[in-house]
C-alpha cells in the first residue's frame, strides 16, 4: 500500500517496480520501505499521483493545460518515463511564439531535452519576435550566446544580430564587460544543389545557373517519392510500366558509383507522401496495387537499411508531408500532426487548409509552405504560409509562376 497525504493506494508491487526505477528501488531495494506493507511518499500532489496511478492501469493518461506540468513535475520525480513523455509530447504541441523561452527554461531544468530542442528551435527561426519579448532579457549569457551562434539561426539582416546582444545587454549594464568581446555569430547556408527526378534526373547547378545531367536510375519509374538526406537522394517506390515496386534507391552526391540498391518498402506505393525526421524517412500513405488508399506510415531507418510500419493514418487521402520540430505534418482534406515517439494523432484546427489538397509542401525557416492547390484535376499557382506558432495561415493567389505537377516540392 501506498500512501500520499493522508490517502492510501493499493497496488502491485512487481508492476509499479517494472514501469519506475524509483519504485524498483523503492520496493526491492535494501531501504527500510521494501519491508513495510504500507509506504508513504513525501513530496508529490495527491491529485498528480491519482492520475499516474490511474495511468499505471490503464496506459490512458488524462492530460490538459491544467495538469500537465504538476503530472509532468511528479512522473519525473517518480522517474515514470513513459508518462513524462507524454506530457513532453503534450507541451510540444503547445509551443507557441509566446511561450518558446519560457517552454526552453522549463525543459531545461526538469532535463526534457526534446521539449527543450523544439522550444529552442521556435525561438530561433521566430527570433526577430523572440527578442522583442521580455523573456530574451532574462536568458542567460550562454543561452544568448547559444542562440546567436546557431546555423538555423534566422535573421534576414545582420544589424538584427547586433540588436540582440545590444537589447540583451543594456537591460543590465553590468552584462557589457562580460560578454560583448565573446559573441560570435555565424551565417547560414543554403544548397547547393537541387534535384528534380522523374525516370531521368537533371541536377540544377545554382551556382552556375545551368542544369546538369545526373547519372540515371537502376529502374525508371514514375508517381514516386525523392527526398534528399545529408548528402544523399533517396527514390523510393511508385510505378513501372509492368505495376508497383517497392525498390528504394540511393545517389551520393558526388560519388562515382551511381545509383545504389536499398532495402525495398515494407509496402509498395505510389503518389505517398514523404518526409526526413532525423536519421529516417517516413512514407506516407499512397495508392496500393489495386488502386487503393494505403494508410501505413512507413519509416526507412537510414543506418540500419531496414523498414517498419510505425502508425496509421487517421485520414490517408492524397497528401503532402513534411518535417517541423521533431513532429510530421501532414495535409490532404485534413491538417495533422503527427508524433512518432508517442504514435500521437492531433488534427490541426486551421480553416483556410479544411478540405484542401496540394501539390507540394516543404518547410523553410520553422515555417511550412503548401503550394499549388488542387481542385478537380487542375491545379492553381497559389501558394499558403502555416506557422502554427504564431496562429499564422495565409494564403497568396498567383505566388509561383505557374501551377505545380503532382508531389511538385
Amino acid at each position: 500500500t501506498l500512501q500520499v497525504k493522508g490517502e492510501s493506494f493499493y497496488v502491485s508491487r512487481h508492476h509499479l517496480a517494472l514501469q519506475s526505477p524509483y519504485f524498483r528501488a523503492l520496493f526491492f531495494g535494501c531501504g527500510v520501505e521494501s519491508n513495510r506493507k504500507q509506504v508513504e511518499i513525501k513530496g508529490v500532489d495527491l491529485q498528480h499521483f491519482k492520475v499516474l496511478m490511474e495511468y499505471s492501469k490503464t496506459h490512458r493518461l488524462a492530460l490538459n493545460r491544467d495538469n500537465v506540468l504538476g503530472i509532468l513535475e511528479t512522473a519525473d520525480f517518480l522517474q515514470l518515463e513513459r508518462p513524462r513523455l507524454l506530457c513532453c509530447k503534450f507541451l510540444e504541441r503547445e509551443l507557441h511564439l509566446s511561450n518558446c523561452l519560457g517552454m526552453m527554461a522549463y525543459a531545461w531544468q526538469l532535463g526534457c531535452t526534446q521539449l527543450y530542442n523544439s522550444a529552442r528551435q521556435v525561438a530561433l527561426t521566430h527570433f526577430s519576435a523572440v527578442l522583442a519579448q521580455e523573456d530574451f532579457l532574462c536568458l542567460s549569457k550562454d543561452r544568448v550566446a547559444g542562440l546567436l551562434a546557431s546555423d538555423d539561426l534566422a535573421i534576414f539582416k545582420d544589424d538584427l544580430a547586433l540588436e540582440a546582444i545590444l537589447r540583451w545587454v543594456l537591460s543590465d549594464p553590468d552584462r557589457e564587460e562580460h560578454f560583448l568581446n565573446n559573441v560570435v555569430v555565424t551565417g547560414g547556408y543554403f544548397r547547393d544543389v537541387l534535384w528534380f527526378s522523374v525516370d531521368w534526373v537533371k541536377i540544377y547547378d545554382c551556382e552556375n545557373e545551368r542544369w546538369l545531367d545526373g547519372p540515371a536510375m537502376q529502374k525508371s519509374r514514375h508517381s514516386h517519392c525523392s527526398i534528399g538526406l545529408d548528402s544523399t537522394l533517396y527514390v523510393l517506390g511508385g510505378s513501372m510500366d509492368e505495376g508497383l515496386v517497392a525498390d528504394v534507391e540511393r545517389l551520393i552526391l558526388g560519388s562515382e558509383e551511381g545509383w545504389e540498391g536499398l532495402s525495398p518498402m515494407a509496402r509498395a506505393v505510389e503518389r505517398a507522401a514523404t518526409a526526413a525526421l532525423g536519421m529516417c524517412i517516413y512514407v506516407a500513405c499512397g495508392l496500393d496495387e489495386n488502386g487503393d488508399v494505403y494508410a501505413g506510415i512507413q519509416r526507412y531507418m537510414v543506418k540500419e537499411d531496414q523498414w517498419d510500419v510505425v502508425s496509421y493514418s487517421p485520414f490517408p487521402y492524397d497528401l503532402v508531408a513534411t518535417e517541423l520540430n521533431g513532429a510530421l505534418y501532414l495535409f490532404g482534406g485534413q491538417s495533422l500532426r503527427f508524433d512518432v515517439e508517442t504514435d500521437e494523432w492531433t488534427v490541426l484546427n486551421e480553416e483556410c487548409l479544411d478540405g484542401k489538397f496540394f501539390c507540394g509542401c516543404t518547410n523553410i525557416s520553422g515555417q511550412i509552405y503548401l503550394v499549388s492547390e488542387r481542385k478537380s484535376n487542375k491545379a492553381f499557382p497559389n501558394m499558403v504560409l502555416l506557422d502554427p506558432y504564431i496562429d499564422t495561415c495565409i494564403q497568396t493567389d498567383d505566388a509561383i509562376p505557374c501551377p505545380m505537377p503532382l508531389r511538385g516540392c
